[in-house]
C-alpha cells in the first residue's frame, strides 16, 4: 500500500511541487520538500514558510524509519534514513514555529 502525504509549501508558477510519497513504510519520496541536507525553498512567490515547517514536522513524524529519497540530490550520498536527517539536518533544529522563522525567516 502507498500513503501519500501532500505537503505543500514549496510553491511556483501556481503550481504545487512538494509533495512526499511514502511506500509501504520503508521508502519516503520527498520531492522538493525534505532534502537530506536542508529543504526546499520557500522564497519563490507564493511559497509559505509556515507550511514548510508542518510539512517537514509531518514527514520527522512518519512510522518506521523509512529510507528518505528526496526529488533533488545535493548532499554526498543520494538517500538516507529518516532518522539520520532528523539527526543531522539543520532544518529539524527549530522545535517551534519561533525559533523556525528565526532560522529560515518569515
Amino acid at each position: 500500500m502507498v500513503s501519500v502525504l501532500v505537503t505543500g509549501a514549496n510553491r511556483g508558477l501556481g503550481l504545487e511541487f512538494a509533495r512526499a510519497y511514502a511506500a509501504d513504510g520503508a521508502r519516503v519520496f520527498t520531492g522538493d520538500a525534505l532534502m537530506i541536507e536542508g529543504c526546499g525553498r520557500t522564497d519563490f512567490p507564493g511559497g509559505d514558510v509556515d507550511a514548510m515547517y508542518r510539512s517537514l514536522q509531518a514527514l520527522a513524524q512518519l512510522p518506521g524509519d523509512p529510507t528518505v529519497f528526496p526529488g533533488h540530490w545535493y548532499s554526498a550520498e543520494p538517500s538516507a534514513s529518516l532518522s539520520d536527517v532528523r539527526q543531522t539536518n539543520y532544518v529539524y533544529r527549530a522545535s517551534n514555529l519561533e525559533q523556525w522563522h528565526m532560522l529560515m525567516g518569515g
